[in-house]
């Protein structure tokens, strides 16, 4: 890689934020995307998109949420996640059966709450995945 990742999104939101006058932000993008390609890091590309992204939501003060459980969430939980996140927050719900039953809320990949069986059980068994 030419250039790491954080650096390639730096630039990339320099870009947006500072397009000049009349120029779309598909032109912009499309611009950047050359660029990443004649260096020879397209296969980066969503690494670099992903930390644009992270950027981009430290920038705005809004955070990503993952929220995990073994089913689809119902009415009460989906109104818990509503209850924690703020205006602009973007939500998203995934379900994985290995959870068991419980719910498993990520926020920006980096603080985890994890009320799962399965942590449970891990916890009292003593195994990890």
């Amino acid at each position: 890689m030419k250039y790491s990742a954080h650096t390639y999104a730096k630039a990339f939101i320099g870009a947006l934020t500072e397009a000049k006058a009349g120029e779309s932000e598909r032109a912009m993008g499309e611009r950047f995307l050359t660029l990443v390609r004649n260096y020879g890091d397209e296969a980066s590309l969503p690494k670099i998109l992903g930390e644009a992204d992270r950027l981009m939501r430290a920038r705005n003060g809004t955070r990503r949420l993952v929220v995990e459980s073994a089913r689809g969430l119902d009415t009460k939980a989906k109104a818990l996640i509503a209850a924690l996140a703020h205006a602009g927050d973007a939500i998203e719900e995934k379900q994985d059966p290995a959870l068991i039953a419980g719910i498993k809320i990520t926020a920006n990949d980096e603080m985890q709450f994890d009320a799962s069986l399965r942590k449970k059980l891990d916890t009292v068994f003593g195994t990890t995945e």
